[in-house]
């Protein structure tokens, strides 16, 4: 296990719905419970064992606030133990604990029982318990047990966001450890005024029985799992059942209000399109050995409970979200607040990308507008964050910088890599973090390793430093179809002094277009480009792949040529390049020594060339054109 920080995040509302508003009501919810989680501090009582399997064995009824049961653990001694420490709410009683066939009796400590062992278990040995308990669960989370009505039927659910696992199961709730796996049997009425009722929890139904009244049904989650991700729900659900999977099928079952089915038939069956472009585009569902679904629920946006995802409405957006989260958050998890961009950006990049599968290029291209607009609204905005930060809930949880700006970091990494790197990388990723925590740093090593590319500069600068480049673009004609672009850039937060990053450049002239990439890593920068036609206008950043904030164009006065040819540096160094008036005329530009010998040759007008390699003495460079040569004597030095 890994003893660290984590967030899965939660998300109430559809992302794209939402473009007016400066900042998604869901940001607000996720602030406050993040807000409780930082002022809840795991007991030390409980850093000396790792929870390895846990049995909740339930008795719950939709029309009462009350639960009794049994929790039975597997556990790993990582110090000597002769106390073993719970988390447990005030609001439920610990009857009995039964151990190796011994019965114990449980202290309460207001928050947590005490089980005092008969015998030490030593560092590194494995041993199991059961606790008998019973009582009126608490809400110290956001609902952690909660029971309602829907259309005037009992409807019972847990949402354990922050940390309300301990009021009504009692675990070890620090936040920082996953059990391996765990199964869950849920005992409820069968039947209510008519109603059959139906129990859903993570994992895979194992069996469902009834006897006198009473329905049983079993849950296994065979993967690891923090213990507020578990999560039960029981009303008088309407199953609507799906087949997805690119690797190996598996079911999608939606559990939905009576009332709301006909309408879920209608929104939920792109779950599945959803669940095949994730695995196509990040690798296999990481819980295709059991299931995903969705479980209604009485609050307006979505939970995403390892595979099974409780949810107030059917908004594709929120769909796609939690689905993400399955694999940035619930599978691998940020390793602390500091990377938290890791579940956020991540999931909100992973949003955008549906609207590109399912809407096209234009409205994937609206996303980045609306992304960039927001986050260029804060020039001193930051996705890593740093010390302090990490305090500032307002800064963890920014939807400019730590959702909007971290999945648009991720893509203007695509940007930089190609699709074939970055997605293989995110792939790679995935796989060597699978079920535990990663770090900004895992991430960057990965890529890196996986691309062959040093990336420590687009880390320092867009990932840990803060801001964004503000550019000054002059452009002048050389000559017929042959341009000079001056790239000059400022930054906006002192943390960075320049934005490495490629940069696309668009000519307009007409009815007639012309794209090319250039890398900008020097300020300024000159580079001669080549529409082969004049232009209008030009556009730096035209498809908003990079963040940029203000761009102001000048167009100079054409250059005036003073000869047909120029030719610089003379005498040559290491880099070279030759300038010709009126290129498409040429047929051919070639340097010879003094002896006649071709030392260069098919050398292309305004593109610098590589010249380290001629020793010194006296050249010859001899131009061609349609009827007439020039020669030029040259000089390396």
């Amino acid at each position: 296990m890994f003893f660290k920080k984590i967030f899965l995040a939660v998300l109430f509302f559809s992302l794209w719905g939402i473009y007016a508003q400066k900042q998604p009501a869901y940001v607000n919810w996720e602030k406050n419970a993040a807000r409780q989680r930082m002022q809840f501090r795991p007991s030390a009582n409980t850093g000396n064992y790792d929870l390895t399997y846990g049995r909740l064995d339930l008795v719950v009824d939709p029309r009462r606030d009350s639960i009794s049961g049994s929790v039975f653990f597997r556990f790993t001694a990582l110090a000597d133990l002769s106390q073993i420490f719970l988390d447990m709410s005030p609001g439920l009683t610990a009857d009995s604990v039964r151990y190796h066939g011994t019965t114990l009796t449980p202290t309460a400590l207001g928050g947590q029982i005490r089980i005092d062992l008969p015998a030490t278990v030593n560092t590194g040995a494995s041993d199991s318990l059961q606790v008998f308990y019973h009582g009126n669960p608490d809400s110290s989370g956001y609902g952690s047990f909660t029971t309602d009505s829907h259309n005037g039927v009992p409807v019972l659910w847990t949402l354990s966001e922050p940390y309300g696992a301990k009021d009504w199961w009692p675990t070890k709730q620090d936040l920082i450890d996953k059990i391996d796996s765990v199964d869950v049997i849920i005992r409820y009425p069968a039947q209510i005024d008519g109603h059959r009722m139906k129990a859903v929890s993570n994992g895979r139904e194992m069996s469902e029985s009834v006897s006198g009244g009473i329905k049983t049904t079993r849950w296994h989650h065979g993967h690891p799992i923090p213990a507020y991700l578990v999560a039960i729900a029981v009303t008088d659900y309407a199953e609507i059942t799906q087949t997805a999977g690119l690797f190996q099928s598996f079911p999608i079952r939606h559990f939905v209000y009576p009332e709301d089915s006909l309408q879920a038939q209608i929104d939920l069956p792109v779950t599945a399109d959803l669940m095949d472009y994730f695995e196509n585009t990040f690798g296999q569902y990481p819980f295709s050995d059991e299931k995903y679904g969705h479980a209604q629920f009485g609050w307006g946006g979505g939970m995403e409970h390892t595979t099974i995802t409780f949810i107030g409405g059917f908004w594709r957006g929120v769909v796609a979200h939690e689905l993400a989260h399955h694999w940035f958050g619930d599978d691998v998890t940020c390793g602390s607040w500091s990377d938290i961009w890791l579940n956020e950006g991540f999931a909100t990049y992973a949003e955008a990308l549906t609207q590109d599968y399912f809407d096209g290029a234009d409205a994937f291209k609206a996303w980045r507008d609306y992304a960039v607009n927001e986050i260029t609204a804060e020039p001193g905005g930051g996705v890593y964050k740093h010390g302090a930060d990490t305090l500032d809930i307002d800064e963890v949880f920014s939807w400019p910088n730590t959702y909007l700006k971290g999945a648009m970091v991720l893509h203007m990494l695509r940007f930089r890599l190609g699709d074939s790197l970055f997605f293989g990388g995110l792939r790679q990723y995935l796989n060597d973090f699978a079920y535990g925590y990663a770090r900004t740093e895992d991430f960057r090593s990965v890529m890196e390793n996986y691309s062959g590319e040093d990336l420590s500069g687009f880390f320092n600068d867009w990932v840990y430093g803060k801001g964004f480049p503000d550019y000054n673009v002059h452009w002048q004609n050389l000559s017929g179809g042959v341009y000079r672009i001056n790239l000059e850039q400022q930054t906006t937060d002192a943390s960075v002094d320049f934005f490495e990053t490629p940069l696309r450049i668009r000519f307009y002239g007409g009815s007639q277009t012309y794209d090319t990439i250039v890398f900008h890593n020097q300020n300024p920068q000159n580079f001669v480009l080549q529409p082969g036609f004049t232009a209008d206008s030009i556009r730096i950043n035209p498809d908003t792949h990079i963040i940029i904030g203000q761009t102001n164009y000048l167009k100079e006065q054409d250059y005036t040529w003073q000869s047909d040819i120029l030719q610089f540096p003379n005498p040559i160094t290491a880099r070279w390049t030759v300038w010709v008036r009126r290129p498409q005329d040429v047929r051919r530009i070639f340097l010879t020594d003094m002896t006649g010998k071709v030392v260069l040759d098919q050398i292309r007008p305004f593109v610098p060339l590589n010249t380290g390699f001629l020793t010194r003495g006296v050249y010859l460079l001899n131009v061609q054109w349609n009827g007439r040569r020039a020669l030029r004597k040259v000089i390396k030095q």
